[in-house]
This record gives C-alpha cells, structure tokens and sequence, in this order.
C-alpha cells in the first residue's frame, strides 16, 4: 500500500483564512474596554523548543515514516480476500448492468454473495470485514508555538460567537498518519445483493443498480490516527538508547531526551491521548534517566522500561478510538 503524503505544511488558502479570521478578531476587539486580567495572555508554552535535535532530522523522518508503515502493515494483515473478490465482483455486476447483461451480473452478484455466505458460515458472529486499506499523513503544526497561536485563536473565535470559524481553525491541530480502514457491513450488504438479483430477474435494469450503488455507498469507513510527535518521541529515545554505551554521546543522549519530552509535550498539547496520565509517568521517567545520566549511573534498564511504557501507551491511543 502506498502511503501518500497529502498534507505536509498548511496550504496557502488555509493560512490566508487563519490571518484573516485573527485579524477580524483584533478589529473587533480593539473597540472593547478590557482590563488587565482579561488581555493577560494565559495560553503559556510549556517547554522551549530545543536548539539542536541530537540527531539527523532525515534519519529522524525515515524511521518516523518506518513506525507509520508498520501500522499500516497490521491493518492490511486484516484484509480478508473473499471480502475483497466479492466488491469487486459487485462492482463487475454494476458494469454489465449498464450494459444490460443481464446474465453476466448475475452471475457477479451470486458469486459475490457466495463469498460472502462462507465468510459468515466460518464466523457467524461477524459483523464486518475489511476489504481495504489507505493512508496519508496531515501535518499542519509541528511546535509548542504553533500550539499556543492556534489555541488563542480558537478562543477568540468562540469568544466571538464564531463557532464556524474556531471549527475550521480546530482542523488545523494536526500532526498525524491517518490510515482509512473499508470494511463490508455482513449485516446488510449480502442483503442488498440479493434484493439486486430480484429486480434482475424482472429485467429492472434501473432499480438492480440503484441498489449496488446503494449498497456500495453503505460502505463501513473507519479511521485510525497515529500521533506523529509520539512516533517522534519513539525514535528519539531509540536513538538515545543506542547510545548510551558511549560515554562520549553524553551531550547528544541529553538532548534526545530533551527533544523527546518536548514530543510528549506537543502530543498532549495537541490532545493526543486527551490528558493522559501516563503523559506525566513518562516526563517523570525522562528526568529521571537525565538526572541518571548527568550523575554517571546505569539507566539502561530504566530507558528499556520508559521504552516499553512508551510503545504500550502509543499501542493505547492508536488502538483503542
């Protein structure tokens, strides 16, 4: 499966609306009265971008765009082929309807139903099955700043009544791999490929395939999110790990797990794992294995332990929606 990047940085006409929705919202207020308390800016950045990463910001991307395919990877393993024979098979049943073969879509639609009666015969509890699988990656905020500006942002537009535009404002707090997940509802989908049949077998060409398009509409559509900043904050403790035999890394392992915790602290941010608190088991965990490192202890078994928390938190979030 092919993954494809639709979305990397905000476009043009999504920036030009932000701007001017925040500028409105500056003339606005610009005719109020407020008092101090009020025009205090609340919404603080919690930790300062780091100057340096600790490692190849490409290396960082590859093995960031690694962990989004092996997701991926999982969700395909679930594609059941009969599912998959028998939409096509629709589909083939669609097109000689158009051409008012008659007896090529039926025999599309019976075999079509076959399949999936196996299906059901081998799990009669089924409900769905998923027939395919598709990805792309939407990055629109990638820092604790960009964080901060948009939320006010939100916060004035509601202030405003402007609940449209805080709406379209709250799209653009994403930084994500969103895989798209098809599936056959069993439950009604063989159903419709039967009532197809009958208007077949009346010569109801018209109402035969009203139905499959119907049918085809009805279509199951799931999607599964996966926070880019934890991946992120996954292959910086990866990294820092790899080098944490090599007394001379000291400064680059510190900064990893700088750049990891402000990963962690963008993720929640952003309202990935909404407030978790395995968030602050793990900011405990990273200070620790710094404050470890900076007095010349063994944290390898500490950073196995973070590590694993981490990869069975993310396993939580991405899994559990």
């Amino acid at each position: 499966m092919k993954w494809n990047k639709t979305v990397k940085v905000m476009n043009r006409t999504t920036t030009l609306g932000i701007l001017m929705i925040s500028l409105a919202f500056g003339i606005a207020s610009c005719g109020k009265t407020t008092n101090h308390a009020e025009s205090t800016d609340i919404e603080q950045v919690r930790m300062a971008l780091p100057d340096s990463l600790g490692m190849s910001r490409d290396t960082l991307q590859n093995r960031v765009a690694e962990l989004s395919r092996k997701e991926l990877a999982i969700q395909e393993h679930e594609l059941v082929e009969e599912a998959i024979s028998a939409i096509a098979q629709t589909r083939q049943a669609l097109e000689a309807i158009a051409n008012q073969d008659k007896e090529e879509a039926l025999k599309q639609l019976e075999s079509a139903i076959g399949k999936l009666e196996v299906l059901l015969a081998r799990d009669p509890e089924l409900v769905e099955v998923p027939i395919s699988v598709d990805a792309r990656q939407v990055e629109l905020i990638t820092d604790l700043e960009g964080v901060k500006k948009l939320k006010k942002a939100v916060k004035e537009a509601i202030k405003e009544d402007q609940y449209q535009a805080a709406r379209q404002l709250l799209e653009g707090m994403a930084s994500e791999a969103v895989i798209t997940i098809t599936k056959i509802p069993l439950g009604a989908y063989p159903d419709a490929m039967r009532l197809a049949v009958s208007f077949l077998d009346k010569d109801n060409f018209e109402m035969a395939a009203l139905t499959i398009g119907e049918a085809l509409k009805a279509l199951v559509v799931k999607e599964i999110i996966v926070p880019l900043p934890i991946l992120r904050a996954e292959v910086l403790l990866q990294q820092a790990q790899s080098l944490l035999t090599h007394k001379e890394q000291k400064a680059t392992i510190l900064t990893l797990l700088e750049n990891a915790q402000y990963q962690l602290i963008l993720a929640e941010e952003m309202g990935y794992g909404r407030r978790d608190k395995e968030f602050v088991t793990l900011a405990k965990a990273i200070k620790e294995i710094r404050r470890g490192i900076n007095e010349g202890q063994d944290v390898i078994q500490p950073m196995d332990t973070l590590l694993n928390t981490l990869r069975k938190f993310k396993d939580r979030i991405i899994h559990n929606q």
